[in-house]
């Protein structure tokens, strides 16, 4: 689309649902968001501007992604645990729970 300045605007991540939360990684290549593709919220990983399939990084739900490194995001599960999801080259990722907190998270 067009802004009234004349530049053209368009979405980073085009897929179907709601997405929220979308957070380059540290090395540009990829971003994280929370989506609701599967129905519920959950964490995804994917190529800014690819209209492809997005990586599924969350199993149970999850919120507020932040990346800790190129490979690794932080999220919160609907409990409010936080949990690491180690992305592999194979397209998958290993999650791991944290610890509790106190986060109020919309699945709690």
């Amino acid at each position: 689309a067009a802004a009234a300045d004349g530049s053209r605007t368009w979405p980073l991540v085009a897929a179907a649902g709601h997405q929220v939360d979308a957070r380059f990684s540290p090395d540009g290549r990829s971003i994280a968001y929370a989506g609701t593709e599967s129905g519920r919220m959950e964490i995804y990983v994917r190529t800014p501007w690819d209209t492809g399939t997005a990586r599924r990084v969350s199993t149970g739900g999850g919120y507020d992604p932040v990346w800790r490194s190129a490979r690794e995001v932080f999220f919160l599960d609907p409990r409010g645990v936080l949990s690491a999801a180690t992305l592999t080259a194979g397209g998958g990722s290993a999650v791991r729970p944290l610890f509790a907190t106190t986060v109020a998270t919309p699945g709690a």
